[in-house]
């Protein structure tokens, strides 16, 4: 992606920290930085700018190439802010409390601890040859309640980090049908629980957990727990087996 402005817009954005200035160019050792730099007050942009940046350099490019339309490096710059900022906006989860909780160092990492009175275990199995996945969602209840469980099998998954993204989803979207207002996700997918408790943007994640994001809101309070494999045996299970089944079916001549 080639523009030639007179000055560069990345250099028209609010000062961006991590980082001590970027030339024209951009070497390699700057653009990792970049990547994870954020924009100061006043903008109000918290997450990484640099997607709506390349975005709105995208869009420009176009509009010159097939509409022969110039657009002005402080435009381009200020569209680009200005999409981070709704982004962030957007993902606001005001009505919600997200509590994160990660294995503390010092409690034995074979230690048992029981399941909260509300709580959903998720879980996938994924099929690299076949680009399918199972899901599994594993509620096991109260003193009042039975344990229930919500398993099922879908194609056209291109990595298992995807699945276990949509089976905690699905895990989300079946304690709202449940009538859950409360309730604690466990998962042992360290990547996944870092990814929607920090807001970090994965590319291959991105529509997924925008949709997580927007379900938080729909919780009193969201509970997101990093449990170890051990203690997701059931979740385990229940995709595996919802993703055999559909194997052995279509093995059915």
């Amino acid at each position: 992606m080639h523009l030639h402005y007179p000055v560069p817009s990345i250099l028209l954005l609010p000062r961006l920290t991590r980082s001590n200035g970027f030339d024209d160019s951009l070497s390699r050792t700057q653009k990792p930085v970049l990547k994870q730099a954020l924009c100061l007050p006043p903008s109000g942009v918290v997450s990484p700018v640099l997607p709506w940046i390349c975005w709105t350099l995208w869009t420009a490019r176009n509009k010159l190439i097939f509409e022969d339309k110039a657009t002005r490096s402080i435009e381009t710059a200020t569209k680009g802010v200005s999409a981070a900022l709704e982004w962030c906006q957007a993902q606001s989860t005001k009505n919600s409390e997200i509590v994160c909780r990660l294995p503390s160092r010092s409690e034995p990492r074979n230690a048992t601890r029981s399941p909260p009175e509300f709580s959903c275990f998720v879980d996938a199995a994924w099929d690299a040859s076949t680009k399918r996945a199972g899901l599994a969602c594993f509620f096991p209840g109260d003193r009042s309640e039975s344990p229930f469980t919500g398993a099922q099998m879908i194609a056209l998954v291109s990595s298992p980090l995807l699945a276990e993204s949509l089976a905690l989803r699905r895990g989300i979207e079946k304690a709202l049908e449940a009538g859950f207002t409360t309730i604690t996700i466990l998962s042992d997918c360290s990547t996944l629980i870092r990814a929607i408790t920090t807001k970090n943007q994965i590319t291959e994640l991105y529509g997924v957990l925008q949709d997580i994001h927007r379900l938080l809101s729909r919780f009193a309070t969201i509970d997101f727990r990093l449990i170890p494999r051990s203690q997701n045996r059931v979740a385990d299970s229940l995709a595996k087996q919802a993703l055999k089944a559909h194997s052995q079916l279509s093995s059915v001549p």
